[in-house]
């Protein structure tokens, strides 16, 4: 599972290189509304001409935005509109009563009307945000594929490791939280944006202004956070989804506090990889020549996102996200998702955000990270596929039962069985996936934090101990367990079963090393 990175690195942002193209009036914007739409290109109502020869001449992998006022929109539009490399069109309005003007504007999809300057600013930042999340952002799933025979686990057809990342997430949200976790967040972020002034200005305004309560609007907003997170998540970067975790957290805690309380149909339009598709139609479907109508009505194809999934009430800006054609190897999704509140808990809360988000006006609806999905259907459509879904009561899930006995497996196997999530139980998870190097690191940083006298010294000896033993480092391995010993004798019950525990490492160890006297 994922990558063993143990810092930020720089480039998980994505800058979104945008270009603003403007054709209007001088008057239209002030000095310091021109001066926020970075990388512009100016031109006046008399260079109509030259402004639509330059969109003409772009590279396709350019993006422009394309401003224009509204009196100047019809002579240009549709000379614009179908150019790649123009993403959106905004109109400036001098009238919002203006019925063949609402007519027109119906027959181009990338067009956006907008009624002041001032609103255009928002309005581009808003676009931005939702590119980025839809577009800029490779968006991907986990697969779970139920079968016949439940009752063991390692029969199961798994797809992207989807037990173990539910597993992970479940323990690293269920840690309890620290003071120092933010702080420690912002010194990483510090180091690695240090040479970009932009980024680092975002940054301390984080530091500054965050609070717990606000952790939706800074999940909208187009900063250094998003794309962060994001890209952890979907890379599985474990120790920088550690430092994330206060974040998580706070927007799960969020969405459930406002918890949508009717039933919503949603829509997500998403780029997704051509592999990612073909592979859910197979296990959807099944092998033509042999599955019936009756098999696939049967068949339980479960999804979770790799992040938290945003979503809109309005089924057309989903669709603006995957209008055109797809690049090679890439194609365009748009997701249909029927969710109930009555299925939900800590686990899989959605929300309308409105007045949290940093777009007030959006209809945008965000269920809780890697909340889990049944497909109902899979079909073409003109140049995209539409998938169907229904979000899950966690309850009711084919695999429950098998993912509580991985969580007690692989969370309890070393340390003894939690009771809680905690850096130990953190570091077990790992250690059981073989993620030797992290837990090592992490049951090293829980001895070093934790008194000289707190019992779970002996724990961290003892896991150290075993961590070494599984990388075949025999001589480290034999300090740390007899250190373990010394300190189960000191500071735990004579009969205490760690002690047991460490003894049998040691009889394993040797048995590595074939000394069996």
């Amino acid at each position: 599972m994922g990558h063993n990175n143990t810092k930020i690195n720089e480039t998980s942002v994505n800058t979104l290189p945008f270009k603003h193209v403007l054709l209007t009036n001088e008057q239209t914007f002030s000095a310091e509304e021109l001066h926020k739409l970075s990388d512009s290109q100016f031109f006046h109502a008399e260079e109509t001409d030259k402004c639509v020869d330059s969109l003409s001449n772009v590279s396709l992998l350019e993006k422009i935005i394309f401003i224009v006022d509204e009196e100047l929109s019809r002579n240009v539009v549709e000379q614009v509109h179908y150019q790649c490399a123009v993403k959106i069109v905004f109109i400036i309005r001098s009238s919002t009563d203006n019925p063949q003007f609402d007519q027109w504007a119906t027959s181009y999809m990338k067009i956006k009307s907008v009624p002041s300057s001032e609103r255009l600013l928002k309005e581009i930042d808003y676009f931005k945000s939702r590119w980025l999340r839809t577009v800029d952002e490779f968006f991907s799933i986990d697969i779970f594929q139920s079968n016949s025979n439940l009752s063991d686990y390692s029969t199961l057809e798994l797809n992207g490791s989807f037990l173990f990342i539910q597993l992970f997430l479940d323990i690293l949200l269920r840690m309890t939280p620290l003071p120092t976790d933010k702080d420690e967040f912002i010194v990483e972020c510090i180091k690695a944006y240090k040479n970009q002034p932009n980024i680092l200005q975002d940054i301390h305004d984080f530091l500054e202004y965050y609070e717990p309560d606000t952790s939706l609007f800074w999940h909208s907003r187009q900063t250094f956070l998003y794309p962060l997170v994001n890209k952890a998540l979907r890379l599985e970067n474990i120790y920088l989804l550690y430092l994330c975790r206060f974040f998580m957290r706070d927007i799960r805690d969020e969405l459930v506090r406002l918890q949508h309380t009717e039933p919503v149909k949603v829509y997500c339009g998403q780029v997704m990889s051509l592999n990612e598709i073909i592979q859910l139609k197979s296990l959807f479907y099944g092998d033509p020549t042999t599955t019936t109508t009756t098999d696939v009505r049967l068949r339980a194809i479960y999804i979770a996102f790799k992040s938290f999934l945003s979503t809109s009430l309005e089924k057309s800006v989903a669709e603006f996200y995957v209008a055109g054609q797809p690049v090679a190897d890439e194609c365009l999704v748009l997701f249909e998702i029927d969710a109930t509140p009555n299925v939900c808990s800590q686990t899989n809360s959605f929300a309308k955000l409105h007045k949290s988000s940093a777009f007030e006006n959006e209809e945008e609806v965000l269920f809780i990270l890697n909340s889990i999905f049944r497909i109902t259907d899979i079909h073409e459509e003109e140049s995209k596929y539409i998938i169907t879904l229904e979000l899950c009561n966690n309850n009711d899930h084919t695999f429950k039962s098998v993912f509580e006995s991985l969580k007690k497996d692989y969370s309890g196997e070393v340390a003894g069985y939690e009771t809680e999530a905690n850096l130990n139980s953190f570091a077990t998870v790992l250690f059981n996936m073989k993620k030797y190097d992290l837990a090592d690191k992490f049951f090293r940083r829980l001895y070093n934090e934790l008194p000289p006298s707190h019992r779970d010294r002996a724990r961290c000896c003892h896991n150290i101990g075993n961590v070494a033993l599984a990388r075949g480092q025999y001589k480290e391995s034999l300090r740390w367990l007899n250190r373990a010993l010394e300190l189960f004798q000191q500071l735990w019950p004579f009969d205490h079963p760690g002690s047991g525990n460490t003894y049998h490492c040691i009889g394993s160890l040797y048995k590595s090393k074939r000394k069996y006297e």
